[in-house]
């Protein structure tokens, strides 16, 4: 069933080449405190750290130090401050990042050790700062960094992780060059996996936003608390779902779920078995109990198909008694606790180019830089970062509903599929949905050729959700829709996701502009788009914008599957649909 439009047809992301040691390597002036390479810093309070190392003509750095939502700022004015100069020191200051992290200080509960690399040339000025490799090709130096970095590897496993990337398109052109610049980014990395190599500076930010989620979930442990009835002996097994509408009947057939063997006599499970789901507590977890309930502790869970959090709206338990299964109505999903946030250690080098030959990417590559820091520190500042507050839709008094609703669902098409992006129970005539924090790439697009103003050409954008309700048994039976009424204009109201802050005004080129205007101020998340049909004129007026209209008043409606569902059909941000 399709539903609605996309805002423009996809466009293949960049990809980007990065380096990971948690090392960040900047070419730039710095203050004279913080340039003293022999001043690597470091803590014991356990916690994320960073060092910053940039170079050009000269490296230099800001020590390694705790980073938190406290210290962010230091960081970032560090990276504001850089500015570029003549000539690549590279492998230099991926060397220097690893003295760094070798002389520091550092907690004992250390997880991860990451150097994050970034440039968009071959090195031409090592051998000048290290006299070491002044008679040896600059080759030698580059092998040399990689030897170092499998040495960290040898002594610390696989928490150690080194990541370049690399941008060409301004000295980097032929096939040939490109070759040679991957051997290079080859000396950076831990592995081919983490070389990454783009085509446009717009591609370092995504990497470094992926990077550095990726580093934070490893360092920041969710535990989730279960609280269940204290069943009788009588029931063998509980089994937690996680792919089923709340209050589903049949928990059979799940293909989400944790299951294991019931023991009242020390509340605990055993033999668990994990199902779509992966867990760090292994096949014995042992519950807390009073007389009536009992809770369950479970470490890092995580959905295996793609790595989120679970839905309280999909959770439920069942319990085995007599070969029987059964849902246990007793089982409150809105209690389960899943605020318990435990840090490890990281130390991360960024280690950033700040050569003349970035040019106007310059600035960019500082604003990449910033949202990596601004993840890290306390994962936000982009997609996939830690937290798991979303955007709640809270639809009250729903008109010409219906007794058979159970679920609400909203909706979002890929370019393959439609796909239930989160979902929530129909109560009292309304439902509550808590949509994403963020959306993955797989959701996104940015085709803006046909626009004729949009403040930024790389953003990119959702299609609008649609909310669709189903009954018993997960039967489709119809739509929900937000609309306001006047009387010379209607308004439909709709919710899209961006990825950043930008803006899109003006008529469209492709469509008459004496009757569509758009003024979209969109920022980055989630945001309410507001469709008006105005007929004060001859010719009806169509304009979307993300500011409400005064003097109206916003209800929910219900539309069964058989009736024309006229609202649905409207909003649109493509051309010719």
């Amino acid at each position: 069933m399709k539903v609605h439009s996309s805002f423009y047809s996809s466009k293949r992301c960049m990809h980007l080449l990065f380096l990971i040691a948690i090392l960040v390597i900047l070419p730039i002036s710095c203050k004279k405190d913080d340039e003293k390479k022999n001043n690597s810093g470091g803590g014991t309070k356990s916690g994320t750290y960073m060092g910053i190392i940039g170079f050009n003509n000269d490296v230099f750095g800001k020590k390694i130090g705790i980073l938190n939502p406290t210290t962010k700022q230091s960081y970032k004015s560090f990276i504001d401050g850089m500015v570029m100069q003549n000539n690549t020191a590279l492998y230099h200051a991926v060397f220097t990042a690893i003295n760094w992290l070798e002389a520091a200080t550092l907690p004992a509960d250390l997880e991860n050790i990451a150097i994050v690399t970034f440039t968009d040339g071959r090195d031409n000025n090592s051998q000048n700062l290290n006299k070491d490799y002044d008679d040896k090709p600059i080759d030698e130096y580059g092998k040399d960094v990689k030897k170092r970095i499998d040495k960290l590897s040898d002594k610390f496993g696989d928490k150690v992780k080194a990541y370049s990337i690399g941008l060409t398109g301004k000295e980097i052109y032929t096939p040939e060059e490109k070759e040679e610049f991957k051997t290079v980014l080859n000396y950076l990395a831990d592995n081919e996996d983490n070389v990454i190599m783009v085509d446009f500076i717009e591609g370092v930010k995504e990497e470094f936003q992926r990077i550095a989620n990726s580093i934070y979930k490893e360092t920041n442990f969710q535990t989730i608390k279960f609280e269940a009835p204290r069943r009788a002996v009588e029931v063998s097994k509980y089994r937690f779902t996680f792919d089923l509408e709340r209050d589903f009947p049949n928990g059979t057939i799940s293909n989400c779920y944790i299951e294991g063997d019931w023991n009242r006599s020390n509340n605990s499970l055993t033999n668990v078995k994990y199902m779509g789901v992966s867990c760090d507590n292994g096949e014995t977890v042992q519950g807390v109990a009073t007389d009536t309930k009992v809770t369950f502790s479970f470490r890092n869970l995580k959905i295996d198909s793609n790595e989120s959090e679970i839905d309280k709206n999909k959770t439920n338990l069942y319990t085995l008694k007599s070969s029987n299964w059964s849902l246990d109505s007793e089982f409150k999903p809105d209690n389960i606790d899943d605020k318990d946030i435990e840090q490890r250690s990281a130390v991360i080098m960024l280690v950033l180019d700040c050569s003349s030959s970035l040019g106007n990417d310059f600035s960019s590559m500082q604003s990449a830089a910033n949202s990596f820091i601004d993840i890290l520190s306390s994962g936000s500042g982009g997609g996939g970062g830690g937290g798991n507050t979303g955007f709640v839709i809270d639809a009250k008094n729903v008109l010409d509903g219906s007794s058979s609703i159970k679920t609400a669902k909203a909706n979002l098409f890929t370019n393959f599929s439609e796909d239930v992006i989160a979902s929530g129970e129909y109560l009292n005539g309304g439902f509550k949905i808590t949509l994403p924090r963020t959306l993955s790439n797989d959701y996104l697009q940015n085709d803006w050729k046909n626009w004729m103003s949009v403040s930024d050409r790389y953003a990119k954008i959702s299609q609008e959700v649609s909310f669709t309700a189903h009954a018993l048994y997960d039967e489709h039976i119809g739509y929900f829709s937000c609309e306001g009424y006047a009387n010379d204009y209607e308004v439909y109201l709709y919710y899209v996701y961006a990825d950043r802050n930008f803006n899109v005004k003006g008529e469209p080129n492709w469509i008459d502009p004496d009757l569509y205007t758009y003024d979209l101020s969109l920022q980055k998340g989630w945001n309410a788009v507001y469709y008006i049909h105005d007929y004060r004129n001859e010719d009806v007026k169509y304009t979307k914008t993300t500011q409400k209209p005064s003097n109206i008043t916003m209800k929910w409606y219900f539309s069964e599957n058989d009736k024309n569902n006229y609202k649905m059909k409207n909003l649109s941000f493509r051309k010719g649909q």
